[in-house]
């Protein structure tokens, strides 16, 4: 998803994260979430901290890392609450499949990273 694309979803996406991420708890938190999964959802083949920082304009990436590394959150809610909206969402009319989302390695000289599974 490019920059244009992102802003036209704006609105969706927003709507949808003001569902979930007071879950997190601190109004920090629920902002650097959102940062994250618009950074997520940005073209781009790396999708960690530093080059998604790079494509957000105004990112900060020690509060990012911050929210990814540290933060205290449980996950469990978020996770039922997340499963609870997409399954209102998709039912009775689709199927809600879950696989891992991964990518092939590339290079042979990945330190400690074997070739591993890519259900994509």
């Amino acid at each position: 998803m490019d920059t244009v694309a992102l802003r036209a979803a704006d609105g969706r996406l927003r709507k949808f994260l003001a569902t979930l991420t007071p879950l997190l708890g601190r109004a920090e938190r629920q902002v650097h979430a959102g940062a994250y999964v618009r950074g997520l959802l940005l073209d781009g083949e790396r999708k960690s901290i530093s080059p998604l920082v790079d494509r957000l304009p105004g990112a900060d990436v020690q509060a990012l890392r911050q929210f990814v590394n540290q933060s205290p959150w449980a996950w469990a809610p978020l996770q039922a609450a997340l499963t609870h909206t997409m399954l209102d969402r998709l039912l009775p009319e689709a199927v809600l499949i879950l696989d891992e989302t991964s990518f092939p390695k590339k290079g042979a000289h990945s330190v400690g990273v074997a070739r591993q599974y890519c259900g994509a």
